[in-house]
């Protein structure tokens, strides 16, 4: 069975869409959960522990480095 681990929390969706380029362009295994619910009712995702970014355990590692690098940048992009 594959194991996913919450790596990062979100409160609206537009916060984390350059995140997930980088990861689809790294073959990261992850979903957010909490994603729909959150586009269809988004104060209550809110109070529903949020939007999570869930990663597969073998790519947890890599995945974090890449949010922290996200974190960091400068872009104007970067919503966050």
């Amino acid at each position: 069975m594959q194991t996913y681990t919450t790596i990062a929390r979100f409160s609206y969706t537009f916060e984390y869409v350059i995140l997930k380029l980088l990861l689809d362009k790294a073959d990261i295994r992850y979903f957010f959960k909490n994603e729909q619910f959150a586009s269809i009712m988004p104060m209550n995702a809110i109070g529903n522990n949020g939007i999570l970014l869930m990663v597969h355990q073998a790519d947890e590692v890599e995945a974090k480095q890449i949010l922290k690098d996200f974190k960091a940048s400068d872009s104007p992009l970067k919503l966050v």
